[in-house]
Order: structure tokens, then sequence, then C-alpha cells
């Protein structure tokens, strides 16, 4: 029996106007309630949005569904958001589920403040 990975979200402003939300451990079911009110409690204006997924090894479609649900939140108060940093298992299931066709993917999270940035 392996032990359960410890999730966290850490946020933090790395520049004025741009929120930085870094996942650490599984992005799933079980820590979906934790990380959607992360991002959660950046909402309320236009908002620019990185999220890093370095930290987190593994992603089900529940994790997916809530990317996309916090994505279309931000856009849809006329923010951006992007995602960067995955690891290759993560990066696997993105692909195979096409999030890069409804969020924003970059490799890292220089390029992920620097496309929220301009936006």
């Amino acid at each position: 029996m392996r032990d359960e990975p410890v999730f966290a979200a850490e946020t933090s402003e790395p520049e004025a106007g741009i929120d930085l939300v870094v996942f650490t451990g599984d992005l799933d079911f079980a820590s979906g309630e934790q990380a959607s009110a992360a991002l959660a409690a950046l909402s309320g204006e236009a908002r620019r949005v990185v999220v890093d997924l370095s930290g987190v090894g593994f992603v089900d479609s529940s994790g997916v569904k809530m990317l996309v649900a916090a994505a279309r939140a931000v856009e849809g108060e006329g923010g951006t958001f992007a995602v960067c940093a995955a690891s290759a298992p993560v990066r696997r299931v993105i692909d195979i589920l096409h999030l890069d066709q409804v969020v924003r993917l970059v490799e890292t999270r220089a390029e992920a403040i620097a496309a929220v940035r301009v936006s």
C-alpha cells in the first residue's frame, strides 16, 4: 500500500495583478474541493491566473474538469488563465483529454506569467 501524497495549494502574487497557484500532490476527486477553493478565492474581478502543476504527479478527469471550470470562470470575468509545468504523466492525461483545446498550456512558469501578462 502506497502512502497517499498530501495535496496542497499555495497561492502568491509574483507580479502585481497576476495570481500564481501551485498545486502539489494528486489532483483528483479527493483533492478537488481544496483545489477549487484555492481558485475560487481568486475570483471576483478580471484576474490573470497561472496554475503550476509541476508538483502534481497524477490527475484524473475530475481534476481536469476543475481546471476547465476555473479557466472558464476566470475568462468569463474578463481575465486570463494559463496552466504550466505539467509532468509527463499529467501531460499524458491532458493530451488524451485534449485539455489544450480549452485551456492555455505552456511548458514553464515564466512562459505562463508572460502569456497572461500580455493577454
